[in-house]
C-alpha cells in the first residue's frame, strides 16, 4: 500500500518536471518561429508605433516652441524624451527600409525567404516597438515648466 502512494506521487512529479521541461523547449521552440511567421506583423506593428510617436513628438515640439517663446527653459527630461524620440523614429524608418530590401533576399535557391534575416529583422521591430510604446506612455511630454 505504501509503495503505491510512493509510486504514484513519484509518478506526479515526475509528470510534473517532464511537462515543465517540454513546455520550456516548445517556447524555446516555438518564439523564433513566430518571430519568423510574424515578421511583417511586427513590422507594420512598428510602423502604427512610430506613426503614433511622430505624432506625439509634433504636439511635444509645438508645446517647446510654446515654452521657448514665453522665455522658459525645458526640462532635461523632455530634452532626454525628444532625444529618445528622435532616434526611435529614425531607426523605425530605416528598419522600414530594410524590411523591403529583407523581402528580396531568397534562400535555398530563390525558393523561400531567409528565415535567419526574418528573425532578426521581426526580433529588432518587436524590440523597438515596445520601447516606442513605454516612451509614448512616459508623462514629461505633458509635463512641460509654466
Amino acid at each position: 500500500m505504501a509503495e503505491a502512494c510512493i509510486c504514484a506521487v513519484c509518478q506526479n512529479a515526475a509528470g510534473d518536471v517532464v511537462g515543465n521541461l517540454f513546455s520550456k523547449i516548445l517556447s524555446l521552440v516555438s518564439d523564433p518561429i513566430t518571430l519568423v511567421l510574424k515578421c511583417n506583423n511586427n513590422v507594420d506593428n512598428l510602423k502604427q508605433q512610430a506613426d503614433e510617436l511622430k505624432l506625439r513628438k509634433g504636439t511635444a515640439d509645438d508645446d517647446v516652441d510654446v515654452v521657448r517663446r514665453g522665455g522658459k527653459e525645458i526640462t532635461q527630461e523632455l530634452k532626454n524624451w525628444l532625444t529618445s524620440a528622435d532616434s526611435l523614429i529614425e531607426f523605425a524608418d530605416n528598419l522600414a527600409a530594410d524590411a523591403e530590401e529583407n523581402a528580396k533576399k531568397k534562400c535555398f535557391f530563390g525558393l523561400c525567404l531567409n528565415p535567419i534575416s526574418r528573425y532578426r529583422l521581426s526580433k529588432k521591430a518587436k524590440e523597438k516597438s515596445e520601447a516606442i510604446v513605454d516612451l509614448v506612455g512616459k508623462p514629461c511630454v505633458l509635463n512641460l515648466p509654466s
